[in-house]
């Protein structure tokens, strides 16, 4: 129920997010692109793909608004939805950066103590950015410290064997495999993960220079964090394909690729059949993200 009421939420942020930057055809299209994305089906399924991405929707929301401890308060909830919500922290910064800079116009860095002990607004963008950073860092202290259980990196490596590394280490691990052609070490998941992952990455180097630029810097970071988890005997990335669910901002992108309706009806079509054929397997325990 919680996925499932996320997920529309989610679509209608995402919606009305578009439409705001764009027009409503662009907004629709990116809507479809990502509900039938091939791994979409976990935005209604016990995971926390969904929640994760309406509040982190939510949070750009607000700062287009300028409604700073709102962002920070939705953003704080996403941190205690996935520890992937500290990066929220990097739009907030950039909006305060120019906001800043616009100022300090004229006024040069002798001016910088004044306007922000003075600028109200300033001010409550930085408790924001804090709002988010504490209530991370107080929930890991409560965990360890209260509950006992071990640091969120350790927890990592005792039981999901996974253990962080560079960003392109996963993906040199899963080419030198295939090249030595090991495929009984392959998996399904590791194609469609990297795939998948290049695909979306492509598209958004493509159009980084229609999207606000506060866009682009959450795409690139919450793409490059799940690829520094790495697991397995042969060290290569993991769930790759459903941590792309919220990268919302590669699905704008996309959505302005395809701006011929054969084209884009096309690859509405093949998502579905790849969403199709992803759910049976995951429905038949074959295949797990």
């Amino acid at each position: 129920m919680i996925s499932t009421l996320s997920s529309l939420a989610a679509f209608y942020l995402l919606y009305r997010e578009v439409g705001v930057h764009w027009d409503e055809e662009v907004a629709r299209r990116t809507v479809m692109l990502l509900a039938f994305f091939p791994t979409g089906f976990f935005l209604m399924a016990g995971y926390t793909e969904a929640l994760f991405l309406a509040l982190s929707l939510a949070v750009f929301a607000e700062i287009r608004r300028r409604r700073w401890w709102m962002a920070g308060v939705w953003g704080a909830l996403a941190t205690l939805t996935r520890l992937q919500g500290i990066f929220l922290v990097l739009p907030l910064a950039w909006e305060g950066f120019c906001m800043l800079r616009d100022r300090l116009a004229g006024k040069g860095i002798k001016g910088l103590l004044p306007v922000c002990r003075k600028d109200r607004e300033i001010r409550s963008l930085v408790g924001a950015a804090a709002l988010i950073t504490v209530t991370l860092a107080g929930y890991f202290c409560y965990t360890h410290f209260v509950m006992g259980a071990p640091w969120p990196w350790q927890l990592q490596t005792m039981h999901w064997q996974h253990r962080y590394g560079w960003p392109w280490e996963g993906l040199v691990n899963f080419l030198t495999l295939v090249l030595k052609r090991d495929y009984p070490a392959l998996y399904f998941s590791m194609f469609l993960d990297t795939f998948l992952l290049l695909l979306l990455a492509a598209i958004l180097m493509y159009k980084w220079k229609e999207l606000p630029f506060s866009f682009v810097l959450y795409s690139v970071v919450m793409l490059v964090f799940p690829t520094i988890l790495l697991t397995g005997v042969s060290f290569t990335m993991a769930s790759i394909s459903r941590y792309l669910l919220a990268v919302f901002p590669a699905f704008i992108a996309l959505a302005l690729v395809l701006q011929r309706r054969p084209l884009y009806l096309a690859w509405l079509g093949l998502f579905m059949a790849s969403q199709f054929i992803l759910l049976f397997y995951f429905y038949q325990w074959m295949w797990v993200a």
